[in-house]
């Protein structure tokens, strides 16, 4: 991941990958760094959201991970409602 990430900076979801893997392993700092810069790159990426405030709460930043709990229940919310928009014909 750290490859491409070098190779195409910008590229949110290679952001994501590796910021869930480096918060598996327990490297929170290095974590939150990539997951603000995927949820700037990609502010509806609901994993994204969901998995900064994990790492934030971790690090005791309390306000920015309900800051990414909020957001991210937004986009589920969002993602519900279009679910069942789609269900529904």
């Amino acid at each position: 991941m750290g490859r491409v990430i070098e190779i195409v900076p910008d590229f949110a979801k290679a952001r994501v990958d590796r910021g869930t893997l480096l918060a598996a392993l327990g490297q929170n700092q290095a974590a939150v760094s990539d997951l603000r810069r995927a949820v700037e790159l990609d502010p509806d990426n609901l994993l994204a959201f969901e998995n900064l405030a994990v790492v934030e709460r971790r690090l005791g930043n309390h306000a920015e991970a309900g800051a990414a709990e909020k957001r991210a229940a937004a986009i589920r919310a969002r993602h519900e409602a279009r679910r069942r928009s789609k269900a529904a014909g």
